[in-house]
């Protein structure tokens, strides 16, 4: 029998010349024809990369520095600092938990914060969601995810942006902390979670009806809306908010009145329960505004104007993640009219 000939029936053709190769030691092979031989698990070429360091784009993130002012201080070229800092930054980015140990209660109820902000991607609409869980007995909110969705604002996108939570964290959910967003308030209906509406975007809906002008239509009637909603979202005592709703209603039921007032005092009215809940359920020491949630929209704001937006939906996934790992937990402050 010729075991040469066996060899070459197992080992296949050669590169170089098509023929039959044969094997050339135990990791090497060799054409039969021009004799050349190759190695079947060749090295990469060049040499070896340089060990990353996640400190490096850890520091310069955390200092606010630029790659210009540093490659002008190392005299090192601009590129080639950028080059090191995107690979420190992939570095960082797979070594780090996202959440931090201990943040989280292992059980316990759980608060939900979350609101919504609009950037440009791949020339498309992108919804961006952070999304913050808080303990009831903690103060710190955790930055548990960003969803990233494509479109705009709608019933079904913050579905998708609910659904990227475990099913071990969302049955610990008993109360949503967010704007008068009509998708969300329906979600936490069906989910069967108390809804707390902010106080901040509330007070921005109507700070937008006062206008900046002195003498201006109905001024008045608009500066009476904006105490008594005010008055009714803050009262202590149930028992005094009466009068003030049926003020309120008085109000709204005045036609000569501009439109997009009516409109705000009814929407208002339609929901002054969700602006107390706070009120209503101090066991769960929810606060009265969203605005964990629009401090960690105010760190993606600075970076898509820093970064001048973002070119692929890879990036973007990229800095978001960034973003959680800088900023993971957010103090919430109580409110002052809460029961101990």
């Amino acid at each position: 029998m010729n075991i040469s000939r066996v060899t070459v029936c197992i080992m296949g053709k050669s590169f170089c010349c098509g023929v039959s190769a044969r094997r050339f030691g135990g990791r090497r092979r060799q054409c039969s024809r021009c004799k050349a031989t190759w190695s079947v698990r060749p090295r990469r070429r060049g040499r070896k990369p340089l060990r990353q360091r996640p400190q490096f784009s850890y520091k310069i993130l955390r200092e606010g520095r630029t790659l210009r002012g540093i490659a002008e201080t190392t005299h090192i070229g601009r590129e080639r600092i950028r080059r090191r800092f995107h690979k420190s930054l992939h570095a960082f980015i797979s070594r780090m938990i996202v959440v931090p140990k201990n943040a989280l209660t292992k059980t316990g109820p759980l608060i939900l914060i979350t609101d919504a902000l609009f950037a440009q991607c791949e020339g498309e609409d992108t919804m961006i969601v952070p999304v913050y869980l808080r303990p009831v007995s903690r103060n710190a909110a955790v930055l548990v995810a960003i969803a990233i969705l494509r479109g705009d604002e709608s019933e079904k996108a913050w579905g998708y942006a609910l659904d990227i939570l475990s099913a071990s964290l969302t049955c610990r959910i008993v109360a949503l902390v967010s704007d008068d967003s009509l998708g969300l308030a329906r979600h936490a209906r069906m989910r069967g979670w108390i809804h707390q509406r902010c106080h901040f975007h509330l007070a921005a809906r109507f700070r937008a009806i006062l206008g900046r002008r002195k003498r201006i239509r109905c001024r008045k009637e608009r500066e009476r809306a904006w105490q008594l909603a005010t008055y009714i979202a803050t009262e202590p005592k149930a028992y005094r908010v009466g009068a003030a709703i049926r003020e309120l209603q008085e109000l709204g039921r005045r036609k000569e009145l501009p439109r997009f007032l009516l409109f705000r005092i009814h929407g208002f009215l339609r929901h002054w329960q969700e602006y107390r809940t706070y009120i209503t359920y101090p066991k769960f020491r929810l606060p009265a505004t969203s605005n964990i949630a629009e401090a960690g929209g105010s760190f993606v704001r600075e970076l898509l104007r820093a970064r001048r937006g973002f070119k692929t939906m890879q990036s973007l996934e990229r800095w978001m993640r960034t973003i959680q790992l800088l900023h993971p937990t957010m103090t919430c402050k109580r409110t002052k009219i809460q029961q101990n």
